[in-house]
Formats: C-alpha cells, sequence, structure tokens
C-alpha cells in the first residue's frame, strides 16, 4: 500500500473512530439524494461522486478526408433498432428501410 493511500487510510479511520458510520462518499450520496437540498446543491454532490466512480470521458479528434470511393456509414437508432444508410461519391443514399432520412449536405469548402 503507498504512502499517500496508507494516511488517506489512517484519517478515515479517525473520522470513523467517532463517527463509525461515517463515509465521505456515502455522506455526499446522502446530500445528493435528499430532496430537501438546493438542486445545485445535489448536483455538485452528484459531481463529486461522479469523478469516484466514472471514468472521465474525454473527447476524440478524428480528422482526414474522404475520397470520392469513401463509405461513410451513418447510424440512425430510432429507438426500433439499428438502421443505416451510405455516402456515396459525395450522395448520401437511403436504406429503404428509412423514410425519415434527412439526406447529408456537402458542407462548403
Amino acid at each position: 500500500m503507498g504512502k499517500e493511500l496508507e494516511q488517506r487510510q489512517r484519517l478515515l479511520e479517525m473520522v470513523q473512530k467517532k463517527h463509525p458510520e461515517y463515509h465521505p462518499i456515502v455522506s455526499l450520496a446522502d446530500e445528493a439524494n435528499d430532496e430537501d437540498n438546493p438542486v445545485e446543491l445535489r448536483v455538485g454532490c452528484h459531481k463529486t461522486i461522479l469523478r469516484y466512480i466514472e471514468p472521465e470521458l474525454k473527447s476524440v479528434d478524428i480528422s482526414g478526408e474522404l475520397k470520392n470511393d469513401s463509405v461513410l456509414r451513418i447510424i440512425l437508432d430510432d429507438g426500433s433498432g439499428e438502421q443505416e444508410g451510405v455516402m456515396i461519391d459525395g450522395e448520401f443514399e437511403e436504406d429503404p428501410a428509412l423514410d425519415n432520412v434527412t439526406p447529408l449536405k456537402k458542407l462548403p469548402g
């Protein structure tokens, strides 16, 4: 066990000696779920807890250019299952199963 982790554990043990049922994340969760608390406080508690429970997602930057023979697969999900269309040579071709698809427009530049 690393030195920093040991220090954290000792501090928690000191607090729990006086307050046996205490754990900071559990206490924050209690505050986050107390409907008498202002929504700003509740959201702040959730955000704090989130950092300890879920990994922070990072954005992914994708760059490049499509060549005329490239195929861009578009996935559409209306809740009834996966549906798709394709972009071929700059033209969007719908899958016949798609009735409500708005074709992609070419961006200037």
